[in-house]
């Protein structure tokens, strides 16, 4: 019978480090793909069946001034400055 190695403890907290490295990576890969599935595919029932990403930019066209005037950037923002004024 043959004798196992004995490690030392710094060695086998090095390998852990490393374990624990790996599975935040794979980890933030899956809440990554979840996010980009919730934000942009997934239909959301109070958006009408839209996916926010796809509503978020639609209003963003709407609120677009015309001819790029950089004086009024949105509805939000008019109604800001008519609280101010």
């Amino acid at each position: 019978m043959s004798k196992r190695k004995q490690h030392s403890p710094e060695f086998k907290a090095k390998v852990a480090l490393e374990a624990l490295k790996g599975e935040q990576t794979v980890a933030r890969a899956g809440v990554g793909k979840w996010i980009e599935f919730y934000n942009r595919k997934r239909p959301h029932t109070a958006l009408g069946g839209k996916p926010p990403a796809v509503v978020y930019w639609q209003r963003n066209e709407t609120t677009q001034p015309p001819n790029g005037d950089a004086g009024i950037t949105c509805r939000a923002t008019d109604q800001q400055e008519q609280r101010v004024a």
